[in-house]
C-alpha cells in the first residue's frame, strides 16, 4: 500500500482562488483526478506497446483509424476508470487541507485527515492505442447522432510520426460568448479558469464548442485548466437545454495523453449525451493550422453530474434564448 500526502492551500494552489462557491474555495474535480493520476503513474509499468496513427479514412459514411504499432514507450495515455466522488474538498475560511492519496494495487483513493473517502478510482496501465480506439468509437457515435457524415468527405489520410492527429472539416461559428457574458452569469470561476466560448455545432444531444482566450497561467496547471474548461463547456450545453447547471459526480473513464501540451491557443470540445452519461473529447489545434489538424488530448466517458438549478438572471436568460435560437441539426 502506498500513501501520499498533499496539502491544498490558497498560497500554493493559485487555481483555488478562482474556484470559489459562495465564498468557499473548492478543489476542482479535475485537480482531484490528477492527484490520483500522479500516484497511479508512479506505480504503473514503465513501458508498453503504444500506437501512432497512420491514417484516417472515410468509408461508407463513417470513418475509422488505421493504426500502426510501434514500441515507443513515451507515447502514452493515462487512464482512470470507475471514478466516484463522495465528498468535496472545501477550504473553509481559506484554511489549508491535508489530503492523503491511498494506493492499493490498482485502486486509488483520496481521504481526509479523519479517513473519510473523498474520491476513488482505478488506475489502468494504458497507452495511446486504447485512447485512439476510444476516441474513434466516440466520434463515430457523434457523427451518427448529429448526422454530419458530409463533414467526413474532407477527411484525408494524415501521418504524424510523433503523435496522432485528426483532420476535421472547418466548422462555422454559430454563436460566440466572451467571458464577460459568461462570468458570473453562468459560472463561478475566476480569471485563471475563464475563457471565451464559441458554438460551432449544436443539436439536442450535444455540441461542438471552441474555447479561446485561455488564461495566461494555463501552462502552470495544463491538465486542470483544460479539464475544467471542458466541464464548463458541458455545463453551458446543459444549461441551454434543461436550465440546470452541472457539478461533476462520477465518470466511467478519464483519459489524457501524458505528453500534454503547455502552450495552447484554443481548445475544441465535442460534448454529447451517451447511454451512460456525457462523453467529452477535448482537442487542440496543431501548429499546421492550414491543414486543420487537431490532436485529441483528453477524453471523458460516462461522465455524470449532480444537477442544480441554474436560476439565471436576465442577462443569462438572453444567452440561453440565443443558444436555443440556433437551428437544430437534424438527427
Amino acid at each position: 500500500m502506498l500513501v501520499h500526502t498533499r496539502v491544498f492551500s490558497l498560497e500554493k494552489d493559485f487555481l483555488l482562488k478562482d474556484h470559489v462557491i459562495d465564498g468557499t474555495p473548492f478543489v476542482p474535480f479535475v485537480m482531484m483526478l490528477e492527484e490520483l493520476v500522479n500516484v497511479g503513474s508512479s506505480t504503473r509499468l514503465s513501458s508498453s506497446v503504444s500506437v501512432s496513427l497512420n491514417e484516417i479514412v472515410s468509408q461508407e459514411n463513417d470513418f475509422c483509424f488505421s493504426e500502426g504499432i510501434n514500441s515507443d514507450s513515451n507515447k502514452r495515455a493515462t487512464e482512470l476508470i470507475d471514478v466516484v466522488l463522495s465528498l468535496p474538498i472545501m477550504l473553509r475560511k481559506g484554511r489549508a487541507r491535508e489530503i492523503s492519496t491511498v494506493s492499493k494495487a490498482d485502486l486509488l483513493m483520496l481521504t481526509d485527515a479523519a479517513g473519510n473517502e473523498i474520491i476513488h478510482g482505478k488506475h489502468e496501465n494504458s497507452s495511446l492505442s486504447k485512447m485512439v480506439n476510444c476516441v474513434s468509437n466516440e466520434l463515430k457515435k457523434y457523427y451518427s447522432i448529429f448526422n454530419l457524415h458530409n463533414n467526413l468527405n474532407d477527411i484525408n489520410g494524415i501521418v504524424d510520426t510523433n503523435s496522432y492527429t485528426i483532420k476535421l472539416s472547418e466548422a462555422k461559428v454559430l454563436l460566440s460568448f466572451n467571458r464577460d457574458a459568461l462570468y458570473p452569469n453562468f459560472f463561478f470561476h475566476g480569471p485563471s479558469l475563464q475563457a471565451d466560448f464559441s458554438i460551432l455545432e449544436y443539436c439536442a444531444s450535444g455540441a461542438f464548442i471552441e474555447i479561446s482566450g485561455l488564461p495566461s497561467r494555463y501552462k502552470d496547471e495544463p491538465h486542470v485548466v483544460a479539464g475544467d474548461l471542458s466541464l464548463q463547456a458541458a455545463a453551458l450545453f446543459a444549461i441551454s437545454r434543461r436550465n440546470v447547471n452541472l457539478l461533476p459526480l462520477s465518470c466511467t473513464s478519464y483519459s489524457r495523453i501524458d505528453d500534454f501540451p503547455k502552450e495552447i491557443q484554443k481548445l475544441f470540445v465535442y460534448i454529447f449525451e451517451g447511454s451512460t452519461g456525457y462523453n467529452i473529447i477535448c482537442f487542440v489545434r496543431t501548429e499546421n493550422i492550414t491543414n486543420d489538424l487537431y490532436k485529441p488530448i483528453m477524453f471523458w466517458n460516462g461522465l455524470k453530474f449532480t444537477e442544480m438549478s441554474a436560476q439565471p438572471g436576465d442577462s443569462a436568460k438572453k444567452i440561453i434564448s440565443k443558444i436555443n435560437g440556433i437551428p437544430l441539426i437534424p438527427h
